[in-house]
């Protein structure tokens, strides 16, 4: 396993810095403005008693640990952008590596896995988790679980890797409550490794043992109870700190993270999102193949699809593209565990890693394009930057350090806009660049960013550019100005 790891490590950290890479030195990007910083006793002490913003701001939840992290690395980093970013980068790709090393356990080959690890950090959708300082507490939270997964594949599971498994699994409840998602995966892991567990007594006194059906069924239950445990944990802690918010369940909403989870390589042009779903159709078409010729590997296929499914459902309730790491994992598990059955012949595996290879430039090239948004000179950031240095945010009691007010302060400067009376400014520049056609940073002035992680610059109704507004769903997927 630990060579496994290794390689695994070695080939998704790097891939993941160079990918990053343009990004890293980046200035603050929207809520990483006060969300990222060191905190007072009183702030902390409100975090884990109360919503876990302590600004009040963001959506109110039970998030303490996020908080808790958010003040350590604020602590320790300070305003040091880059070394942020790169502790980003480095979760990221141990949370995707982590993972990829349980797939390995339920069969998945070594190249396989490092593919659908690649493939994964690459998606247009997991950008923001690369340079979004803030979003890295999606890929923390993500860290808890999976650590709590390689616990599930000790030979002999005892009650205290159960507690284990617990206290991971509510730590990363405390992180992000999203993340239970995630915990399918766990319990997968633990029904193939149960499987193939071979007890020491079977060596000692050659008693009679259960079936291994029954040692599988035995373990994932433990399994289940603890998941089970955390959530309910989780949950009383929420009713008990949070007052209840409400909310509104949009029906439609776990189908427009599903439509982005199939599309990685993003959703700006027709070709591009016909390919992407011509990929998903031919292995879904290969499924009766596969269900043949290996019937274990079908089961896991088909498991591994379900948790897309599963994991695609807190668009019920919101929808965002930075909410997709693990419905991404989820897929890129499904198309790699396809490719390995049906790639028997060494022709078909060739054929296989040339189109794999094609939809992994196709993520890297869409990925450094929706990294344009969070550059100095992109209409997004100096939007965000106005909000929160001399607009409604700040209005609202957005605490900010004030090395990096300041800095705000002299970055919105160089666009004439010095207080909250020019934000009207920030109108000119957007409606200059949008006449100049102006949508890439080479150009050196205020720019439209090709795509956006909150704002749109179209008009859904005409489809042409236009002010920007909130995000939009518009034919369900996000209101883009198109890259063509």
């Amino acid at each position: 396993m630990l060579v496994r790891a290794g390689l695994l490590g070695g080939a998704i950290l790097p891939f993941a810095l160079w990918l990053a890479w343009p990004a890293l030195g980046f200035p603050w990007y929207y809520d990483d403005f006060h969300l990222i910083r060191a905190f007072s006793r009183s702030e902390l002490h409100q975090a884990f008693t109360g919503p876990w913003d302590v600004d009040d701001l963001e959506f109110r939840s039970y998030r303490p640990f996020m908080t808790l992290f958010n003040h350590l690395r604020g602590s320790w980093l300070g305003e040091d952008v880059w070394m942020h970013r790169v502790l980003g980068v480095a979760l990221c790709a141990l949370c995707v590596a982590v993972a990829c090393l349980l797939m390995t356990e339920l069969g998945l080959g070594i190249g396989p896995a490092i593919g659908a690890g690649l493939l994964t950090v690459a998606a247009a959708s997991n950008t923001a988790n690369l340079i979004w300082i803030t979003d890295s507490a999606h890929a923390l939270s993500a860290a808890f679980v999976l650590a709590g997964g390689l616990v599930v594949l000790v030979p002999r599971f005892r009650w205290f890797h159960g507690l284990v498994l617990y206290a991971t699994a509510l730590a990363g409840m405390l992180v992000r409550e999203d993340i239970a998602v995630l915990f399918s995966l766990v319990a997968l892991a633990a029904l193939t490794t149960a499987n193939r567990m071979t007890p020491l007594s079977s060596r000692n006194d050659g008693a009679a043992l259960p079936s291994l059906r029954a040692l599988a069924l035995s373990r994932l239950l433990v399994v289940i109870a603890c998941l089970t445990a955390a959530i309910v944990t989780y949950f009383a802690l929420q009713r008990a700190m949070v007052p209840r918010q409400g909310m509104s369940v949009e029906a439609a909403g776990g189908l427009v993270h599903l439509y982005w989870t199939l599309l990685p390589g993003g959703t700006d042009t027709a070709p591009i999102v016909l390919g992407q779903l011509a990929v998903f159709v031919a292995a879904l078409l290969g499924l009766p193949f596969i269900h043949r010729r290996n019937r274990t590997a079908f089961v896991v296929v088909i498991l591994l699809f379900a948790g897309v499914l599963l994991a695609c459902l807190p668009g019920l309730l919101t929808q965002r593209m930075n909410l997709l790491l693990v419905p991404t994992l989820f897929y890129a598990f499904f198309l790699a565990a396809c490719c390995q059955v049906l790639g028997a012949r060494v022709a078909v595996r060739w054929g296989l890693a040339v189109v794999w290879a094609g939809w992994l430039a196709l993520c890297i090239h869409q990925s450094r394009i929706v990294q344009e948004a969070a550059h100095p000179l992109s209409l997004d950031n100096i939007q965000h930057t106005v909000e929160f240095i001399h607009g409604e945010y700040r209005v609202r009691g957005a605490r900010i350090p004030a090395v990096r007010q300041t800095e705000g302060e002299r970055y919105l400067a160089r666009f004439g806009i010095s207080s909250m009376a020019d934000s009207a400014r920030f109108a000119t520049l957007r409606d200059e660049a949008l006449r100049q056609g102006i949508r890439t940073p080479a150009a050196g002035v205020p720019f439209v960013p090709r795509m956006s992680f909150i704002y749109g610059y179209c008009d859904p109704a005409a489809g042409q550019p236009g002010p920007p507004g909130d995000f939009q769903l518009a034919a369900r997927k996000p209101c883009w100005a198109s890259s063509e």
